[in-house]
């Protein structure tokens, strides 16, 4: 009894080993599927319509190059918590964690919260 309860056990961890970035990648796929429909019943697109409408485009396409500033500077303070904390030196790496880092950061319990007092407070 014992040894087939473990064989069936190496079994399992034999699968999980194998198709784990297949399973892995069905993770990110119903949680952006999840994210996308959330998104998608909760827009009314005649306000965003009307937003960009009356939107003034210089103050758009100054906040999109600053976006790109903010990206670089981030990237930097995480490089040098890599290099120091982590010993961590390859760019590919550190870009890597720091786009995990803002994926992650949209679904924190903060940000959760703070979209919850939002739709208290409309």
């Amino acid at each position: 009894m014992i040894a087939t309860t473990i064989e069936k056990k190496d079994l399992q961890d034999s699968y999980f080993r194998k198709n784990k970035t297949a399973i892995i990648f069905a993770v990110k796929i119903v949680i952006a599927a999840g994210m996308l429909f959330f998104l998608a019943s909760s827009v009314e697109y005649g306000k965003i319509v009307s937003a960009i409408e009356n939107a003034n485009l210089l103050l758009i396409a100054v906040a999109f190059l600053l976006s790109f500033a903010n990206i670089y500077l981030q990237y930097s303070k995480w490089r040098l918590t890599c290099g120091q904390v982590l010993e961590e030196k390859k760019k590919s790496k550190i870009l890597t964690s720091l786009f995990y880092g803002f994926s992650a950061g949209i679904i924190t319990p903060s940000i959760l919260d703070a979209q919850l007092h939002l739709k208290i407070n409309q």
